[in-house]
């Protein structure tokens, strides 16, 4: 990983919601295997994880609001991308900076 190499993964990276913990986790989601791993990639900057299809980590749905917790762990760093248009060929293909967003009130109106 300290190649420069930046990883994206989806669906929360896969950690488990509580319901679909296994008996040792004692329903913690920090004490599931390679959470601490994950949640020091995204610290570091080297991977980040989009926060989609709460149905593959939960049986909780369709509020799923025991997942609450999983997006305050994982969205210290959350980058966001500018407003979508209509964009040219040669746009799309252009890297997209970061915008400055106010993660925490993001997170609190979810």
């Amino acid at each position: 990983m300290s190649a420069g190499i930046l990883l994206i993964t989806d669906h929360f990276a896969l950690l488990k919601g509580p319901s679909m913990l296994f008996p040792e986790c004692d329903g913690d989601v920090a004490r599931q295997v390679r959470f601490e791993d994950i949640i020091e990639l995204v610290r570091q900057g080297l991977l980040y994880v989009m926060l989609s299809a709460c149905y593959r980590i939960s049986n909780e749905g369709p509020s799923y609001r025991s997942l609450r917790s999983l997006p305050g762990s994982l969205a210290e760093r959350l980058p966001h991308t500018a407003g979508m248009k209509v964009r040219t060929n040669e746009e799309e293909i252009r890297e997209t900076p970061f915008l400055v967003v106010d993660d925490p009130t993001w997170l609190e109106r979810l």
